[in-house]
């Protein structure tokens, strides 16, 4: 099942994309630490080093303090005005061009040597929208629970981008 190649059809998303690329996105990130990336490319038979030493621990800390914590996030979305999201550039044209290029790593082919620099093309760009997204709720005056959260959140997210790029 693809991750962002069906977001990357919608030519003016809005809200509901931007929670639908919330899901492809946690979606994106528990398999690629389960080791479970569902990508049309050959897999190469190793991953960078890093990534197979921290990636068990990783993924228990996913599971713990991330993955249930996207809901907070939602909920923190829909408190954001529509001409808050469209001036950070997360809906309309800006969205959309993200989207395409997040779709377009995710569906064009290469060979197995093409894999780990892939995926991790697409978790920088992955990475650079959500923190787009975890900027939002500064404007929607979060709880201090939420703002703990985007602190964990955001320094979980550079462990895994190091892991991925070895």
């Amino acid at each position: 099942m693809p991750y962002f190649t069906e977001l990357a059809r919608q030519e003016d998303p809005g809200k509901e994309q931007l929670h639908e690329f919330m899901d492809a996105a946690r979606r994106f990130l528990l398999d690629l630490l389960n080791n479970q990336l569902q990508l049309d490319h050959p897999r190469p038979a190793d991953a960078p080093p890093l990534f197979l030493e921290l990636r068990e621990e990783a993924l228990a800390v996913f599971r713990e303090y991330v993955y249930a914590r996207f809901e907070q996030l939602h909920n923190e979305l829909d408190r954001v005005s529509l001409a808050a999201l469209r001036s950070s550039g997360l809906t309309g044209r800006p969205q959309y061009l993200k989207l395409r290029a997040l779709a377009e790593l995710e569906k064009s082919p290469d060979d197995a040597a093409a894999y780990w620099p892939r995926v991790g093309k697409m978790h920088q760009q992955v990475d650079a929208m959500l923190d787009s997204i975890l900027e939002l709720p500064k404007i929607a005056a979060p709880s201090v629970d939420i703002q703990n959260f985007l602190g964990l959140f955001k320094q979980f997210r550079s462990t895994v981008f190091s892991m991925v790029n070895g």
